[in-house]
């Protein structure tokens, strides 16, 4: 969690996986919303090679639950 209500999700990143400045990633988290899937830029560096870093402002009911469940102490 950081300041502005975003939230900061790092992501394991898949083999083989590359990604360029400007690229964006699907994400779904089923505990928020089971079937529903949101586009988010990528603002990790591509040379960073083991996680993709996206940070997410809250600021519609998507990502207001992310930001509650993120700010939860289940959340890992």
């Amino acid at each position: 969690i950081l300041p502005s209500k975003v939230t900061h999700l790092v992501v394991r990143k898949p083999p083989k996986f590359h990604f360029k400045p400007g690229d964006y990633v699907y994400i779904n988290i089923p505990i928020v919303a089971k079937y529903e899937w949101h586009p988010f830029s990528i603002s990790s560096a591509p040379e960073n090679s083991e996680f993709i870093w996206l940070h997410i402002k809250t600021c519609g009911n998507w990502t207001k639950r992310l930001y509650t469940f993120a700010s939860s102490s289940r959340f890992d």
